[in-house]
């Protein structure tokens, strides 16, 4: 997303969910509009409804850390684990940002099974993590299957609503979480074995599995034939 797109997109997302928060008599695209210094043309322009405004503070969260990310001059020389908690640490701090309204809204606009755009743009970012640090194992890289990164999606919006919840002193549980996990993925992903793991799995499936004898008698059985 361009730059200019994105900072006009956001303000307008801000002024939506400041006005929402304060006074919801007056949350209209036309007050929505004038709140952000813009015209209702412009909220049409990328809003067909002000649910969709609301929704769109959720999935701006990705384009934002992708700008963040490129004004940080030794983000390439990060680590795995750096990288990833970068990611986790600066949606932590999006969302606490307008914690009010986000408390009040993720259920609605990302727990539920409706937030397609979010999750699927969480799912690029954390793909991107992976395909654009050169120490990730080639084998690795190549084989790990597209439901993966659903799945990490998933357990990422999970560690959302636990840090959300977190009660403990400055969210340390979270955090601490956070630390063990990220240098987990990191020992992992930069050793092949997941990439080898997966490329038996898929041998043994596709080679071993079908020629087993017990499979065959299975296949002789009378209720297999016609």
């Amino acid at each position: 997303m361009k730059i200019d797109q994105l900072e006009q997109r956001k303000i307008i997302a801000d002024a939506a969910v400041a006005l929402y928060m304060s006074d919801r008599n007056r949350f209209t695209i036309r007050n929505i509009a004038n709140d952000a210094q813009t015209t209702t043309r412009t909220c049409y322009k990328y809003y067909t409804s002000k649910d969709e405004i609301l929704r769109d503070y959720y999935n701006l969260i990705p384009d934002s850390f992708r700008h963040q990310i490129g004004e940080i001059p030794d983000y390439q020389e990060l680590l795995l684990a750096d990288r990833i908690s970068n990611f986790i640490y600066s949606v932590f701090d999006m969302l606490q940002e307008q914690r009010s309204y986000v408390d009040e809204t993720f259920n609605r606009f990302i727990q539920s099974d409706h937030s397609t755009t979010f999750r699927n743009s969480i799912a690029n970012v954390i793909r991107e993590i992976l395909e654009n640090d050169p120490r990730v194992s080639d084998l690795n890289r190549v084989v790990i299957p597209d439901f993966a990164y659903d799945v990490a999606t998933s357990q990422f919006i999970s560690l959302l609503r636990f840090w959300m919840t977190d009660k403990s002193e400055g969210t340390g549980n979270t955090l601490a979480f956070v630390e063990k996990f990220t240098v987990f993925v990191q020992e992992v992903m930069y050793s092949d074995v997941v990439g080898k793991g997966l490329d038996l799995g898929r041998y043994t499936i596709s080679h071993i599995i079908p020629n087993h004898p017990w499979i065959k008698k299975i296949e002789q059985h009378k209720c297999f034939k016609k």
